[in-house]
């Protein structure tokens, strides 16, 4: 958890942020040793100069490990929010080269016991003159309890959504098989108490000829996610057919298989029902031509596995011609004997059965290639001999729906994930969606987003300056009514039993191509309560800071140590002195501060000055006597150093006129 050691600032030259840290006062770092949360404070060119013991506790590091650059213990990793992920770039890294802050990220701390240990980092930049993060200030919390609680809450929450929203059959196992859960609509559907269904087995579930499937169908679900049909069997041993659409997800580290399941006995009467009234509507009409002609998918009909006629989508689709297919075997259409005599077996085993059968095959045209098709077929005289049969190139569609499934899961999970919260209104400002972390910032519930739940009570939206925050004054909703998107508003969230929080909410048009209202807009909103509490911290320290300083009765000077290219300690530079120490410098005391000391006081003078410097840089602790004589005024009292850059002068009794 190093912050990384950069290249220090060249000729001697100090950093603002430097600058503000040497001169902090005792009270601000007593504090931060008692902060519950964890303190890290790194500079660009020293590395990591102030940790507390709250930090290293969080983190499992010794302050060597910390502060000195010694490793960590062996398996200790920083890991992203999944709890899994190591982190490749070092938060306080990241804010030195972007100077963007972080916010309330979270994370987690693998320590080298193994132990895992959630927090929430947010690091803020210190700035130089340029506007370059000259250091960074990283906070710590750790989170682990209210983690666990959360995402517990938010599992249980999940679960009742979809048990009150979902009306296919849903069913979470794990990776060995077990039954973990089970919606309402599948405790009706396979006929099982919650308790008996939640104690069994996915392999219970399934009918015994498809057991040997089972294993390579959950493998498949839970490295890419997995589609298929299969037949289920109910408590009282029926069975009936299924689609099943599985995909493997993680919670807390440990892999699952999260599956709805489609009942397809209603899908396969409504086909069967369809190929009835394509039977019906042949016989009545008799005008096959002019069937033919106008229909979309391929049409013919087979005697004995020959075609006894063909209609023009049916050349088309296999690339030949009427004539040429016209009386032809239906061998051609396979790739080979085998599979001709595979599928023959199958369609028309299943059409003596039932009269009809339908199915997806992979078909070959006359060139060579070959295609996906969906196909249907129905007896049409008195044995399975006579059929009639569509041909439908479905390739392009399974494709297009198989990209369209990929690409819309990866979005859900994209914005899931995201630690910015997300809402999505429609053109009349009505709630359409939002992830889990806008729940979590506004401190409300989807159900109470989506207006079916009250507000409650005590909960209020404001401005900075504490006036109520209209909902027709958000971004979102200005934005539907302007068009423009609006940037970085910030908004206070009142929860009941809650403190305040921050937020900073920025919205953005969505329209349609050529259209110039919007149709939607997206919301986002970002927590910046603990950016706002630092600022506020470091405000207050600094005012500590400074009325200390400018009531000390001695008199204080504050002085940069100039070194040469040799490393020699050259000169001091004036850097501050206190209203008490200010009758030294005169009336010229404003343009006195950055000049060499040589020149205010003269050399004679900051010999012996510069003499001591060592010794006391060398030992901080050991402050020295010290009197300085200028222009008829004494000053005596203690020299002692900051750091290993500056030194201060404070004096006994305050500045006296000189002897």
């Amino acid at each position: 958890m190093n912050a990384p050691r950069l290249t220090p600032p060249h000729d001697g030259a100090r950093t603002e942020s430097e600058d503000a840290l040497a001169a902090s006062d005792p009270l601000g770092h007593a504090v931060i040793a008692a902060m519950s949360e964890g303190v890290v404070v790194s500079l660009r060119s020293t590395g990591t100069v102030i940790t507390n013991a709250a930090a290293e506790r969080i983190l499992g590091l010794t302050p060597a490990q910390l502060r000195f650059g010694e490793p960590p213990p062996p398996g200790w990793s920083l890991l992203a929010e999944d709890g899994v992920t190591p982190v490749l770039e070092h938060p306080g890294a990241e804010v030195m080269r972007t100077g963007t802050p972080i916010v309330g990220r979270i994370g987690a701390v693998r320590r080298g016991d193994g132990s895992i240990v959630w927090l929430t980092m947010s690091v803020q930049p210190l700035p130089a003159a340029d506007g370059s993060a000259d250091g960074i200030v990283m906070t710590l919390t750790d989170i682990t309890e209210r983690m666990e609680l959360t995402r517990r809450e938010m599992d249980d929450a999940r679960l009742r959504s979809l048990d009150e929203r979902l009306n296919e059959i849903e069913i979470i196992v794990s990776l060995d098989g077990a039954i973990v859960h089970g919606n309402d609509r599948a405790l009706s559907a396979y006929g099982y108490t919650r308790d008996a269904f939640e104690g069994l087995a996915i392999r219970d579930l399934r009918e015994q000829s498809t057991l040997g499937l089972v294993a390579g169908q959950m493998a498949a679900a839970n490295t890419g996610g997995n589609r298929f049909e299969t037949v289920h069997r109910r408590r009282d041993g029926s069975t009936f057919p299924v689609e099943v659409s599985s995909r493997g997800f993680t919670v807390n580290g440990t892999r699952y298989l999260h599956s709805l399941v489609r009942d397809l006995t209603e899908v396969q009467q409504a086909e069967a029902d369809r190929r009835d009234l394509e039977a019906r509507v042949a016989g009545a009409l008799r005008d096959r031509d002019m069937i033919l002609a106008g229909s979309p998918v391929g049409i013919t009909k087979v005697l004995n596995r020959r075609l006894l006629w063909v209609n023009e989508r049916m050349a088309e689709l296999f690339r030949d011609t009427i004539d040429e297919m016209t009386g032809s075997s239906t061998r051609s259409l396979y790739a080979d004997d085998a599979d001709y005599a595979h599928f023959g077996t199958e369609a028309y085993t299943a059409i003596a059965a039932g009269g009809s059968f339908s199915g997806e095959h992979v078909l070959r045209r006359k060139d060579g290639s070959t295609f996906l098709a969906r196909m249907s077929a129905r007896a049409a005289g008195p044995t399975e001999a006579e059929t009639i049969w569509t041909i439908e190139d479905v390739t392009q569609a399974r494709e297009a729906a198989a990209r369209l499934a990929e690409s819309e899961e990866r979005l859900r999970s994209i914005v899931a994930a995201m630690a910015e919260g997300v809402l999505l209104f429609d053109a009349g400002g009505g709630f359409i969606t939002g992830n889990a972390a806008a729940e979590r910032i506004l401190g409300l519930s989807r159900a109470e987003l989506e207006g079916t739940a009250p507000v409650p009570s005590g909960w209020q939206a404001i401005h900075e300056d504490g006036r109520p925050f209209p909902h027709p004054e958000r971004p979102s909703m200005v934005t539907l009514r302007t068009g423009e998107g609006i940037r970085g508003v910030v908004a206070g969230i009142r929860v009941p039993h809650d403190t305040m929080r921050w937020v900073a909410l920025s919205s953005e048009p969505i329209r349609r191509a050529g259209d110039a209202r919007p149709v939607a807009v997206v919301e986002t909103l970002t927590d910046i309560t603990e950016l706002r509490r630092g600022q506020q911290a470091l405000e207050a320290s600094e005012r500590r800071y400074r009325k200390l300083f400018d009531a000390l009765p001695g008199a204080v000077v504050v002085a940069e140590v100039i070194r040469d290219s040799a490393g020699l300690i050259i000169d001091w530079r004036l850097r501050e002195a206190n209203p008490a120490a200010r009758p030294l410098f005169g009336l010229g005391y404003p343009f006195a501060v950055g000049r060499p000391m040589t020149e205010l006081f003269g050399e004679a003078v900051m010999r012996p000055l510069l003499a001591r410097t060592d010794q006391i840089l060398a030992n901080a602790a050991c402050p020295r006597d010290v009197t300085l004589t200028s222009g008829g005024v004494v000053f005596r009292g203690l020299l002692l150093a900051v750091d290993e850059r500056t030194v201060v002068a404070v004096a006994d009794h305050g500045v006296q006129p000189g002897n």
